[in-house]
């Protein structure tokens, strides 16, 4: 049979149809003035005439549209593939440009049976999907039937025979009377797609578009027949069908599969994304936080380079079948470096210490084993798995250190699941954003974190279920219920993607973004820690930051808590810490600058070392000079102090020892005569760059180096940097693929000197721009910082230039007039001679500088600058 085509660029109808349709009923055109930008095609499928697109050459892509679309929805994704692949998007019978059917009701099976027959009259013997809508769940039964033939799977919003969890206003378009005339009889059902189907407002030629076949009732028809289909019930004619796909998806798991998800849909809801898991463990999800049921029209960019990367990756960019684990891009079975790490380690030394929690004075210590823990991890396995956790579920970790935070992570990678963590000590505004930006399925929270159900409530409206550690309280989902109903019995690992946690960064300069760590990545980050700083199993590690545990754990070692708060952690009892240090042999350390400095003065004055330490890693925020040389003088010369250099998204970068950074190396100013603080050179396997900005909007449209000495914006590359953020927030400002070398930007200016030495100068956010030009924290800071009263030092921007705020000692805040007036001419004369200064307003005192609970250093400066209005 020969199809009739005519061009779309006018009516889209052919001229010797003015009723397209083939209904007497049905007697208005689609209008002139709206343009399809393709031509229009049309066969005899199933006894009637069908309309489809049919662009471009080589392997095929059919797109199937679902209710109450056709296929104007893929008209961007045509022209985005038409130039590589053969596009076919065919109108179901009923919809769109193809024939009514009056008093004929069509089922699913029978829209499958239609999309067989044109592919078959076609000569199409093998494509791949692209669906949507209903159109998974159609698409998706062709390609059960073919799955010899399918290369691979594409979907956007859309359910797989999932119904019990459709909304209320599906369930009531599905009803008799109210059904028809919310979907046929008036344009209701229509109108909503297009209103919150979309999360930005649609131009209103687009909306048209959308609405232009189904004008009339009769035009309507296939809407109603649509919604009159999903088998709510064991007795409706299509239940088989949908039992049926559910049990044929086994034979499409080792197709490449890419799911494309818009997070504000009000029908198919995060709740139908889990399931989507569930059905593919190994598909690459991608979702849009700000996006609703029609995808491609509120993200039109993404969807579009994330469609054309995942079919490069499916035919090779050469139009061969490229295969399910061919590409990075296609989604492959991989397993957890944390929970493979750990796991190792259970099998060959299990009797191993794996956990101290150290009490405080008169309660007796908590010793836990390798074995005891591995115990716990599958206890805790099966009672998340009871609780409705799914592969590929986000969790929420909110715990205190210890065997159950190790525990509960584990659990959660084991189970295929992304741990997600947020420092509690970020306060409670970024706490709440955190949680909500992460969208979870579940939490894992500490009694005491269990008041943040109430209030950042909206930030748990998709968690569906949680686990509280408790032993004390026997309440369902607790650690104690599931410790004593569970077997400790060995679980094989769940299938999972490559991204194994997601940490959220402290904010210091904005929003925090969610850093997502990849299981490579991690792979990395562990051999450096091993080959750069000699760590080994067996050993044993305090760790003052909590998530670091993580790392101990994987190498195998010993990590041993102390008592802090982690929201507080500057209240730690540094008596406490250095006795659990001496009385379990802690060999290393890692921990923010402030916290060290107050374990190290305490020693100092109390005449007490810590002969087992070996190393001690300090980061987390800029270290000084006299911080370093007050942790080094404590502790045994044979320890090593490390200062790494870098950051949530890229650790570490470059290293740098005390004994380096005292005199071994001497330190070079910059060209412009700021002397930055030396962070020593990149590790092996970094590539650090100090390049200009480009583009007063932030975004990156090149790299171009600076000469040596002029300081500039520092960006890193390697394979111990992170992928990405979730939800790809900042990647246009912090991410620059320069051929096939993933850059990241570290938000730092520096300069290097000419023996190839990193010297930082600041947080890029925190620089300065005044009359005689840029001011860099670092350089300014470090002089105000050398008076013996000053505690720490902030530029700010005020009023026509920059301003210094000082945090004086404790005891030493000058309380009138005249003292503050002494003050301020002890610092002036620090600053006197020095050229870059000269911008400085005012010098200004505050007796507590607002910082990050994390590391209790990084310095809110934004919140100082608006104290300092009005000042």
């Amino acid at each position: 049979m020969v199809a009739e085509s005519v061009s779309g660029g006018d009516s889209g109808l052919p001229a010797e149809h003015p009723n397209q349709f083939g209904a007497d009923t049905f007697v208005e055109r689609v209008p002139a003035r709206f343009p399809l930008p393709y031509a229009s095609n049309f066969r005899l499928v199933g006894g009637y005439r069908m309309h489809y697109i049919d662009e471009g050459e080589g392997p095929v892509i059919v797109m199937v549209h679902g209710n109450p679309t056709w296929s104007y929805l893929y008209r961007d994704l045509v022209a985005a593939l038409k130039n590589k692949y053969r596009v076919i998007v065919p109108d179901h019978i009923g919809c769109g440009f193809s024939e009514r059917t009056p008093g004929v009701h069509l089922r699913a099976s029978d829209r499958v049976g239609h999309l067989e027959e044109l592919l078959e009259q076609l000569g199409v013997d093998r494509f791949s999907l692209v669906m949507h809508d209903w159109g998974g769940s159609i698409g998706t039964s062709l390609a059960v039937r073919h799955h010899q033939q399918v290369d691979g799977l594409l979907y956007f919003n859309t359910t797989l025979g999932e119904i019990d969890e459709l909304p209320r206003i599906i369930r009531l378009a599905a009803s008799p009377f109210v059904g028809e005339i919310l979907t046929k009889y008036t344009p209701t059902f229509v109108n909503l797609t297009t209103g919150i189907g979309v999360y930005h407002a649609l131009p209103q030629e687009v909306r048209q578009g959308y609405l232009a076949p189904y004008r009339t009732p009769a035009a309507r028809q296939a809407i109603w027949d649509f919604v009159s289909d999903i088998p709510f019930f064991a007795a409706h004619p299509s239940y088989d069908e949908k039992l049926g796909l559910e049990d044929g998806l086994r034979c499409l798991q080792d197709k490449p599969v890419r799911v494309l998800w818009g997070m504000q849909d009000p029908c198919f809801h995060p709740g139908f994304l889990r399931k989507m898991r569930v059905h593919f463990p190994s598909a690459v999800i991608e979702e849009f936080p700000k996006a609703s049921h029609l995808v491609m029209e509120d993200e039109p960019i993404r969807v579009r380079e994330l469609v054309e990367t995942f079919f490069s990756g499916v035919y090779n960019d050469s139009g061969a079948i490229a295969g399910a684990n061919t590409s990075g891009l296609v989604a492959k079975q991989i397993k957890s470096t944390l929970y493979e790490a750990v796991a190792e380690t259970v099998a060959n030394s299990p009797a191993r210490l794996a956990v101290v929690e150290a009490k405080p004075a008169g309660t007796r210590d908590y010793l836990c084993s390798y074995r005891l823990l591995w115990s716990y991890v599958q206890r805790y396995r099966r009672g998340l798995k009871g609780r409705g956790m799914l592969t590929g579920d986000r969790v929420l970790i909110l715990v205190q250190p210890g065997r159950d935070f190790l525990a509960s992570v584990l659990a959660v990678l084991g189970n295929g699941g992304v741990p997600v963590f947020v420092d509690p000590g970020v306060g409670r505004e970024r706490l709440r954003h955190c949680i909500e930006d992460a969208q979870v399925s579940g939490a894992i929270l500490s009694p005491a974190a269990l008041a943040l159900r109430v209030l950042a409530w909206r930030g748990f409206r998709h968690c569906k279920y949680q686990m509280v550690v408790t032993d004390e309280l026997p309440i369902p989902g607790s650690t104690g219920v599931f410790a004593a109903s569970f077997s400790g019995d060995p679980l094989p690992p769940e299938p999972r993607g490559e991204l194994e946690f997601i940490a959220y960064t402290s904010g210091g300069t904005g929003v925090p973004k969610g850093v997502c760590f990849s299981a490579a990545t991690l792979r990395e980050q562990l051999g450096v820690l091993r080959e750069v700083f000699g760590f080994q199993a067996g050993q044993v590690d305090l760790p003052l930051l909590p998530v670091f545990s993580l790392f101990t754990a994987a190498l195998g070692s010993t990590s041993v808590f102390p008592v802090v708060d982690p929201t507080r952690p500057l209240s730690l009892d540094p008596e406490h810490v250095v006795g659990v240090i001496n009385e379990y042999q802690v060999t290393s350390s890692f921990g923010s600058p402030t916290l060290w400095a107050k374990i190290a003065g305490w020693m100092t004055d109390s005449s007490v070392v810590a002969p087992s330490l070996e190393r001690v890693l300090i980061a987390g925020a800029p270290v000084s000079d006299a911080v370093l040389k007050s942790v080094s003088g404590a502790l045994p010369s044979s320890c090593q102090v490390y200062v790494p250099y870098g950051a949530t998204e890229a650790l570490p970068v470059s290293v740098i020892t005390a004994a380096e950074r005292h005199g071994t190396v001497g330190a070079v100013p910059a060209v412009s005569g700021e002397q930055g603080l030396l962070v020593g050179r990149p590790i092996s396997g970094i590539r650090v760059m100090v390049a200009r900005r480009a583009g007063n909007d932030g975004s990156v449209r090149g790299l171009t180096p600076c000469a040596t000495g002029e300081i500039g914006d520092i960006w890193v590359a390697g394979p111990t940097v992170s992928v990405g953020y979730h939800h790809h927030v900042g990647e246009a400002q912090n991410k620059f693929h320069d051929g096939a070398v993933l850059w990241h930007r570290m938000g730092d200016v520096g300069y290097f000197d000419s023996e190839g030495h990193l010297y930082f100068c600041g947080r890029a956010a925190h620089v300065v721009s005044t009359p005689s030009g840029a001011k860099y924290p670092i350089p300014l800071e470090r002089i105000f910082n050398q008076h013996p009263r000053v505690a720490r030092s902030a530029l700010i921007p005020f009023r026509d230039g920059a301003a210094m705020v000082i945090e004086p000692l404790q005891g030493c805040f000058p309380r009138t007039a005249k003292e503050r007036g002494l003050f301020t001419s002890e610092l002036q004369s620090c600053i006197a001679s020095v050229p870059e200064a000269s911008e400085i307003k005012a010098i200004l005192f505050h007796p507590s500088f607002p910082v990050d609970g994390r590391h209790n250093a990084k310095i809110f400066r934004d919140q100082l600058a608006e104290w300092a209005k009005n000042r």
